[in-house]
């Protein structure tokens, strides 16, 4: 009769995979931020390469407060719009956005994963940010 070597606990989880689930844009040069609203009713969307609102937009991503959300059905169902955001080599990353019934804005990395670190816009700054994220005009 022998041991075994194998173990039945968890993996923790690494710092990759923390990174994997928040929203990293600093020092990324974004070419265009763009928004399509999730509602099965609604076909809004809005986009901008701007470079002065995107900067505005990364700033309050960057000095927003972290928050940690469960990504289950519930969450999902209220979901607000979906982010593209192209940076300037082509490539595409993809976010969540909320908005609150007092205009709070939290958007989060769109990941498979149970549980993102997501950032609530500070509220300095979400005036600026919402006329973005609210903006209804349609591209079509």
């Amino acid at each position: 009769m022998g041991c075994s070597n194998t173990s039945s606990s968890k993996p923790t989880e690494t710092k990759e995979q923390k990174e994997n689930t928040t929203i990293q844009l600093k020092g990324k040069d974004i070419q265009e931020i763009r928004l399509d609203s999730s509602k099965k009713d609604s076909h809004s969307k809005s986009m901008t390469d701007n470079e002065e609102l995107i900067k505005a937009i990364k700033t309050s991503i960057e000095t927003g407060t972290t928050e940690e959300i469960t990504l289950d059905k519930k969450t999902k169902d209220t979901i607000h719009a979906n982010m593209t955001v192209t940076l300037k080599d082509d490539s595409k990353e993809e976010y969540l956005v909320w908005i609150n019934n007092k205009n709070k804005i939290t958007i989060a990395k769109d990941t498979e994963k149970k549980h993102v670190q997501g950032i609530l816009i500070n509220n300095k700054d979400s005036k600026l940010i919402n006329n973005f994220f609210a903006n209804k005009n349609s591209l079509d």
